[in-house]
C-alpha cells in the first residue's frame, strides 16, 4: 500500500469513525511516529496520532 493510499485510509477513519480503521491507524502511525527521521516528520506523525486520539476518545464504550 502506498503512503498517499495509506493517508486516505487514516483520513476515512477518522471521518467515518470506523473503530477497527481508528485502531489500524493509531497502531501504523505510533509505528511511523517512532521511525522518523526527521523532526519536521515527527511533528505530523504526533499530530496525526493526536487526530486518531481524539477520534477514537469521541466514540461510544463498546459492550463486549
Amino acid at each position: 500500500m502506498s503512503r498517499f493510499k495509506t493517508g486516505n485510509r487514516i483520513e476515512d477513519a477518522i471521518k467515518h469513525k470506523n473503530r477497527r480503521e481508528l485502531e489500524w491507524a493509531l497502531d501504523y502511525a505510533q509505528g511511523r511516529f517512532k521511525a522518523a527521521a526527521m523532526k519536521q516528520h515527527e511533528k505530523s506523525w504526533r499530530l496525526i496520532v493526536k487526530r486518531i486520539e481524539k477520534a477514537l476518545d469521541a466514540l461510544p464504550i463498546e459492550n463486549t
